[in-house]
């Protein structure tokens, strides 16, 4: 979900990793959000409903087939491969 390989479907999640990034960054997430460029909003969305809105168009959008790959192991920095049969570097006791 973080490095956008996959949306989740439940509001649930990604409601509660943006509480924790507004926690984080000491942002409120029901206030009222400020436009891209630093002015307040007319509409006085909320952060929380921008994100609600940016995820519900991520949900409907179709997607690009060209664009979808499947995560590997360079992808995650905790993944460890398969042992392989041949030599270890580690000590046999």
């Amino acid at each position: 979900m973080l490095r956008g390989i996959v949306i989740p479907t439940d509001w649930n999640r990604v409601n509660a990793v943006f509480q924790v990034f507004c926690e984080i960054g000491d942002i409120d997430p029901d206030a009222a959000r400020w436009d891209d460029d630093g002015r307040d909003n007319a509409d006085h969305t909320t952060n929380r409903q921008y994100l609600r809105q940016l995820w519900d168009e991520a949900l409907e959008d179709e997607p690009d087939p060209s664009s979808i790959r499947r995560p590997t192991i360079a992808d995650d920095p905790w993944a460890s491969e398969s042992p392989s049969p041949g030599f270890s570097d580690e000590p046999p006791f």
